[in-house]
């Protein structure tokens, strides 16, 4: 670590927690050019650490591996799975998909009672009884759709599925946000470093050579991950002369202004107050809107952090049980394709015109020098040669934690609004995506619902 100048404070992390977050043992010569490029930049805060609530500027990024496991990757299965395992209370049944949950009246509300499963290759079901409560954790694009097989959600939906309305709910499936993305690429032409980030894949002589160290050693490149180091920046830092056009823009836009025809009342109160936060975060020069992962390489990746957009995950009509109808509905709301094209124009200049690439003579990849000029050529390119990526596996929102009134799922214990003894537990009752990676909040809703499903029974 001292090697690289990377920085972490350990205060801002558990001790003695079951996933683990390391370092990896290798960096490339080249991730200290990328470094020096953003110092360079006046605007552009230095942290020493972003875990402790300083999660804007440039820093180093613990990933999720294990030096002790040969650096392998570290996540709940290895850190939780296995030592509960073995409980005898604990019953995994693989193969198997849950359809619906079944409900009794209780006085004004449906307690959920069982569950109904089908075994994936044959037309066999059966049920399972819950002696307390039910509660899922499918992921936000796979939750709400067993909510709805279920009748909870918004009528509209079920009528069409021909499904029996238990508790009209126009939120579940709705608010679905992700981090969008786009990948542009720039050549380190005169890099005479040995070996760049390339190297494992263009020489097979080195390959070989590098996985001996790897097995003899647990270390060398093999252990380089995609993302060490991120630049997470605000609007301000990088929309540049657009700024207060923009901020103008989002205050003036309407609710309902870029939501479909036949949105709910509701549906519109809950995005004005979502749309109010993301108002003053956009305005913030402490909230994170772009994220620039950077390892070595050539790599323009510019994600978007905070969408405008919002889309929606629903049972198909057609065949219920079939695969859902996503609609992400990117760049519904125009502002994030402003966003998206000021990202890239940004990190192009960055790529182009930062004095620590100099001596590495670069030239784009995938443009033409000079071919894009305009927002117009942007919009092009981020459309018509597929840039553009809706999603980056971080789906939130689609049974969120808000008030009923303004179209919520579940309550502040994780309560699904309109019954008893259901619970969420997984990242669809985030109402608003988070400026960073989504796992470690994963990990965290868990955590927290365990203590509060607990607190339950005493």
């Amino acid at each position: 670590m001292q090697k690289w100048g990377i920085t972490h404070d350990p205060h801002a992390y558990s001790s003695n927690g079951t996933a683990v977050g390391a370092y990896p043992d290798y960096q490339y010569a080249t991730q200290k050019n990328h470094w020096v490029a953003w110092v360079e930049k006046d605007d552009v805060p230095i942290q020493k650490e972003h875990a402790n609530g300083n999660a804007y500027g440039v820093f180093w990024i613990p990933t999720s591996m294990d030096p002790a496991r040969a650096y392998n990757r570290s996540f709940s299965g290895l850190g939780h799975y296995i030592e509960v395992q073995p409980r005898k209370n604990y019953h995994l049944l693989t193969l198997h998909r849950v359809i619906k949950v079944n409900f009794v009246d209780q006085d004004d509300k449906k307690q959920a009672v069982s569950v109904d499963i089908k075994d994936r290759y044959s037309s066999k079901n059966f049920t399972v009884k819950a002696k307390r409560e039910i509660i899922l954790s499918a992921s936000a694009t796979r939750t709400p759709l067993l909510l709805q097989y279920s009748g909870i959600g918004p009528r509209k939906v079920l009528d069409a599925a021909k499904i029996d309305t238990l508790i009209d709910l126009p939120g579940v499936g709705w608010n679905l946000q992700d981090h969008s993305f786009a990948l542009s690429l720039y050549n380190f032409t005169t890099d005479s470093s040995f070996p760049k980030p390339t190297t494992i894949a263009s020489n097979t002589t080195y390959k070989a050579e590098a996985y001996d160290i790897f097995k003899q050693t647990n270390g060398g490149p093999y252990t380089a991950v995609v993302t060490v180091s991120g630049a997470f920046l605000p609007p301000s830092s990088f929309v540049g002369d657009h700024f207060d056009k923009m901020v103008e823009e989002i205050a003036t836009q309407k609710p309902y202004a870029y939501l479909p025809d036949d949105t709910p009342k509701e549906l519109i109160a809950g995005y004005e107050k979502q749309k109010e936060i993301l108002l003053a975060s956009f305005k913030s020069k402490t909230n994170a809107w772009l994220e620039h992962p950077f390892a070595g390489k050539g790599w323009g990746m510019c994600i978007l952090l905070k969408p405008f957009s919002r889309g929606s995950v629903n049972i198909n009509s057609d065949d219920p049980l079939g695969d859902p109808i996503f609609d992400y509905r990117i760049w519904s709301n125009p502002i994030d394709k402003k966003m998206h094209i000021r990202m890239q124009a940004y990190i192009r200049r960055h790529f182009l015109e930062s004095e620590a690439f100099n001596d590495f003579n670069v030239v784009e990849q995938d443009l033409a020098p000079g071919a894009v000029t305009d927002d117009a050529g942007w919009e092009g390119w981020l459309l018509n040669q597929d840039k553009l990526m809706a999603s980056n596996g971080h789906s939130v929102g689609t049974a969120a934690m808000m008030p009923q009134e303004l179209v919520g799922v579940v309550d502040n214990q994780l309560k699904v609004y309109g019954t008893l003894g259901l619970s969420i537990a997984d990242t669809s009752i985030i109402p608003l995506i988070r400026g960073t990676h989504t796992q470690t909040t994963a990990y965290a809703i868990g955590e927290k619902a365990a203590d509060l499903i607990k607190s339950r029974y005493p």
